[in-house]
């Protein structure tokens, strides 16, 4: 999915006032957020189960791309891509996990 609208956000983001090095560095930032979280949502899942750590990360992953529609400064940019990264980078892990408790093995594919 990121593929398909990166050269519309990043269009968005040259309207903002971002520069090349700029628009580098919010992608980082969004890595950075996964990077930093990774490793925290991994004994969040441990501890609690994978639906409370899931509902975290769509909650922080849609309240970035709220923020991200709605800046009008690339500072504003920065925390949204961080905030997506919270939320969005872990996702598609927990999924699975919860797809996992879900379904018997003969149904998974």
């Amino acid at each position: 999915g990121g593929s398909l609208h990166s050269p519309v956000v990043m269009y968005f983001y040259m309207r903002l006032g971002a520069k090349p090095m700029d628009i580098g560095a919010l992608m980082l930032g969004m890595r950075a957020g996964t990077i930093f979280m990774s490793p925290i949502y991994g004994r969040l899942v441990d501890k609690l189960g994978v639906v409370k750590p899931l509902c975290w990360c769509v909650t922080c992953c849609g309240l970035g791309c709220v923020l991200r529609g709605i800046s009008t400064e690339v500072w504003q940019l920065f925390v949204a891509q961080f905030l997506m990264g919270i939320g969005g980078g872990s996702q598609w892990s927990m999924v699975k996990g919860f797809m996992a408790t879900r379904l018997d093995e003969s149904q998974r594919p």
